[in-house]
């Protein structure tokens, strides 16, 4: 399910959204840090003070069940209430905002504050409920734009995409690198500070681990490889060279040029396999990329095996942002 509009706050002061504070990692710390003191403190039951804390225990403190165990914490986790009430609210909401006219900034944070909580709950779950997370973040997509400053929300999906890139869950990965592509960049951002970056060295870190996992999803192989064109190319050469690498080592040939875009995976299987630069009828093709799809011409040539070589291939760096839309 996709909205066919993109929500854009009109309030002056806007609306924050609201999770439970079980779902507040620190309060989980301080809770089984507190939990387990009492706990120690309570075998000794002639300290009548001790056993008053016990009295005073929050009941829904069980709640967190073993914080050691997800799994076991996760079956006592509140789950999303009238779940099929709330997702018609959610898909009824496009019908009631006039194109650029009326803010329904109340209702719409009240709903996304639910679909959060639940979501935030689902995190702790093994097997991961992938359908049912996949289905909370699409609904969540058409207001990320407007809300991108609120914590709950990016702590949502940052906690989603590591989620998502350790068990593998392409379908997660593929939304969240449209809906947050920060994560991916992010990355690319701590492997750049690395000085001497080589394909031994890279392969062996965790933050280049989740990349490559990232790579074999199409939306999140072009998000990376899109933002690392953009970057100083002296600097970034290295590292988009070992994402190549890496990538092609864990598909196919056929799975590596189907994660292209199809309005330019054409060029990408030519200029991966071009032998002589020189050729006429391939500088006809590499001129017509160039002029259609400057920033894409850019990434390509940073990933050809001959034209990764060729400085003078490289044009000035993109600043249409259009161009970075995958087809």
């Amino acid at each position: 399910m996709d909205f066919q509009f993109k929500y854009a706050c009109s309030c002056k002061i806007q609306n924050k959204l609201t999770v439970s504070i079980l779902h507040d990692t620190n309060y989980q710390l301080r809770m089984k840090d507190r939990l387990s003191t009492i706990v120690d403190q309570s075998w000794d039951e002639a300290d009548p003070e001790i056993l008053s804390k016990l009295m005073f225990v929050p009941h829904n403190a069980s709640i967190l069940g073993d914080l050691n165990n997800p799994p076991t914490c996760s079956e006592t986790i509140p789950m999303l209430p009238s779940c099929e009430k709330d997702l018609a609210i959610m898909k009824s909401i496009s019908k009631h905002i006039p194109s650029g006219s009326t803010c329904t900034c109340e209702v719409i944070s009240s709903r996304m504050s639910t679909i959060l909580d639940a979501g935030l709950g689902e995190i702790n779950i093994e097997p991961v409920p992938e359908q049912s997370l996949l289905e909370k973040l699409q609904l969540l997509k058409p207001f990320v734009l407007a809300f991108k400053d609120d914590v709950s929300l990016t702590n949502f999906l940052i906690r989603l995409w590591k989620l998502a890139v350790r068990f593998y869950c392409p379908s997660l990965i593929e939304s969240l690198a449209q809906i947050y592509p920060q994560f991916l960049s992010a990355l690319v951002d701590e492997l750049m500070k690395i000085q001497d970056i080589g394909y031994d060295t890279l392969k062996s870190l965790k933050e280049f681990k989740y990349l490559t996992r990232c790579l074999t999803i199409s939306e999140s192989f072009y998000a990376a490889l899109s933002y690392l064109a953009n970057q100083n190319r002296a600097r970034v050469q290295p590292l988009i060279s070992a994402c190549i690498r890496a990538t092609k080592d864990q598909l196919t040939s056929k799975e590596y040029f189907a994660l292209f875009p199809l309005r330019i995976r054409p060029y990408a299987i030519v200029m991966n396999e071009v032998i002589n630069p020189n050729d006429p009828d391939l500088e006809m093709l590499i001129a017509r990329l160039k002029t259609e799809h400057p920033h894409d011409y850019r990434m390509l040539i940073m990933i050809s095996p001959v034209f990764c070589c060729l400085d003078e291939a490289l044009p000035t760096i993109a600043t249409d942002p259009t161009e970075r839309n995958v087809n």
